[in-house]
């Protein structure tokens, strides 16, 4: 189970990716500084099943409720929006 300060901290980078233009390359960069943070913090690595169901939940929020997000607009753009945001872990 989640504790309340992680879920508060996952909430952050959500509330940013509900929030933020998606589009602007920036604000992903941003979303994805603030997700490596997030793992960085609670040890989670691309693989891991919290780093899976955490990602998800924010994917939920980005598909559902966020128009700016041309090439993330549909459940085929998760594999995308999945890559962007592990890549970071590669370098």
């Amino acid at each position: 189970m989640m504790g309340r300060k992680r879920r508060d901290d996952l909430d952050r980078v959500i509330t940013y990716a509900y929030t933020e233009d998606l589009e602007d390359h920036s604000t992903r960069r941003r979303l994805r500084i603030l997700w490596m943070e997030y793992c960085f913090k609670y040890g989670i690595r691309p693989g891991d099943k919290e780093y899976d169901r955490d990602l998800e939940d924010i994917w939920y929020w980005i598909e559902d409720d966020c128009p700016d997000t041309d090439d993330w607009d549909s459940y085929l753009g998760y594999d995308s929006f999945e890559a962007y945001m592990s890549d970071i872990f590669a370098t």
